[in-house]
């Protein structure tokens, strides 16, 4: 029923709006009982993964009703109210699919980034992020992060979760071990923002770094890009002086 729309909301003047709401109206015309078919997303709850991303879509329509104030035209206006106002008769709103959200991902994450969609884990990390005070299952949602997602976010996360002690530690380890040259830079940035309250987490990237410069895939890099990681580890000043003489001899080799 929802294949089509988004299950991110970008904005009153973004195209995409445009267009998804478009789509709505044309769905509501073509189908008078559009209104109550979204009731039903709700009401026959089955727990798959295409329930949760249906509410995320749903929460996107329910956004969109911000936008009636900027219609003009009337038999638009008469077709989003009508929606609304179904949706409103079963107390459906923004908060109600939001509760709907965090009691399925309570018990469902797993199978939320185990389902591989890039959308569905930013809109899932974004959502744990606005709502952080209800999210209890915090060690769940990092141990099933890509790297990738925990690194792109780590600034945000960090902040939310500097005083649950167990998961902050879990954040930085997760973000900076292994090293990766693909990640490379990322990871020295968050090295950098840690090394003082984290001293443990600190030392780990320490000896991450002397394993990662061994390591095959530091090996098969390019000389340029062995010689400006090693540079940009020397300027932060990462290894104390025992380190700082084995990288400065590896670039005279």
């Amino acid at each position: 029923m929802l294949e089509k729309y988004s299950m991110q909301y970008y904005g009153p003047q973004d195209g995409v709006t445009k267009d998804q709401l478009m789509l709505l109206i044309k769905d509501i015309n073509l189908d008078g009982s559009f209104g109550k078919r979204l009731v039903k997303i709700i009401e026959n709850n089955n727990r798959s993964i295409e329930y949760y991303k249906n509410l995320l879509k749903l929460r996107v329509i329910l956004e969109y009703k911000e936008l009636i104030s900027l219609i003009e035209n009337e038999s638009i206006l008469e077709a989003l109210e009508k929606l609304y106002a179904d949706l409103d008769t079963k107390k459906i709103d923004a908060k109600s699919v939001d509760l709907n959200i965090k009691s399925y991902l309570t018990t469902h994450i797993e199978e939320v980034f185990q389902d591989g969609n890039h959308l569905i884990i930013e809109e899932t990390i974004k959502f744990c992020l606005r709502f952080s005070g209800g999210i209890t299952n915090w060690n769940q949602i990092l141990m099933n992060s890509e790297r990738n997602y925990l690194i792109r976010h780590f600034e945000d996360l960090f902040r939310v979760l500097r005083k649950k002690d167990e998961h902050i530690r879990t954040l930085i380890n997760l973000a900076l071990l292994p090293i990766s040259k693909i990640n490379f830079d990322h990871q020295m940035d968050i090295a950098l923002s840690i090394r003082r309250k984290f001293e443990s987490e600190f030392s780990l990237y320490q000896q991450a770094l002397f394993d990662y410069f061994n390591s095959r895939e530091f090996n098969e890099l390019n000389s340029v890009n062995q010689v400006n990681q090693i540079k940009s580890v020397l300027s932060k000043r990462f290894l104390g002086i025992n380190g700082e003489i084995y990288l400065k001899d590896g670039l005279s080799n």
